[in-house]
């Protein structure tokens, strides 16, 4: 009798101490937000939540430079429990305009995230890109277009489309890059030789798509871009759409070697109050 209370007792107690150690999971697990200052950015993770199977957060850059920062998520890795989980392969890098900032949502795929009440994430592919980079030359580009392709350098440009009408001209070309270091299309130094003997410069985009004015080309890559002009000032003489236009690039494609910056590392911990 003695012997079956002691092997019950010993039974209840194995169980007990399996559930505990059992990790508990939640349908949705919430982290708390989490920052690191550096002199040259600002980084930060916000709204970070996970399920079973994907972990998934808005990364935040303030870039406190006169110069550009990219950032490349596929550098990037989450440490859990002293395993390695990258971020999805699909993400494209952000590029973050001088003395601006700007964010992207990342996604992280595994199994049994909602049981992870700490980890790490570790953010490396975070360059900084000199704003003032000195591009190859490039050819004059006539509007209405007389030939559709030019080469600059290691970089190949074909005009895709026109739109050239008296309100508004947008340009749109691909580019392609065919050099050994990395290719940087700055595409807002592009200017527009009017009749008037003046330049003009591109119109930057704005508002929820707005773009940073600078696309990074990895080698054998091609990538897209639009130049846009809104109409001028100065009547029939400036009519866009009945005057020829030169397109002047003045360092637009430039060959750059990216400084990387430090390791940044983020500690991401449960938000008990708002985890379910």
């Amino acid at each position: 009798m003695k012997k079956t209370i002691l092997a019950l007792t010993l039974f209840a107690s194995c169980i007990t101490i399996s559930m505990a150690q059992k990790p508990k999971t939640y349908d949705k697990l919430v982290y708390l937000k989490t920052q690191n200052d550096g002199s040259d950015v600002s980084i930060s993770i916000e709204s970070p939540v996970a399920n079973d199977k994907q972990l998934k957060f808005k990364l935040k850059i303030v870039n406190k430079t006169n110069d550009y920062i990219v950032f490349k998520p596929s550098e990037c890795k989450l440490m859990v429990n002293g395993k390695e989980i990258k971020p999805n392969a699909k993400e494209k890098e952000m590029v973050v305009s001088p003395l601006d900032n700007d964010s992207k949502v990342i996604n992280i795929f595994g199994e049994g995230l909602n049981a992870v009440r700490s980890c790490t994430f570790n953010i490396d592919g975070v360059y900084k890109i000199s704003s003032k980079a000195t591009g190859v030359e490039a050819p004059d580009f006539k509007l209405p277009v007389s030939k559709y392709d030019f080469s600059a350098g290691a970089f190949n440009v074909t005009s895709t489309k026109l739109y050239k009408e008296s309100d508004a001209t947008d340009a749109q070309f691909s580019v392609s890059y065919t050099g050994d270091k990395m290719g940087a299309v700055f595409y807002t130094n592009a200017t527009v030789l009017m009749p008037d003997g003046n330049e003009y410069s591109a119109t930057k985009s704005t508002g929820l798509f707005a773009k940073s004015g600078m696309k990074i080309i990895q080698k054998g890559s091609t990538e897209d871009f639009t130049l846009h002009w809104n109409r001028m000032e100065g009547g029939r003489a400036m009519d866009m759409q009945k005057v020829p236009m030169t397109i002047k690039w003045h360092n637009t494609f430039c060959e750059i070697s990216p400084k990387p910056l430090p390791t940044v590392v983020l500690n991401l911990e449960i938000d008990e109050a708002l985890s379910k």
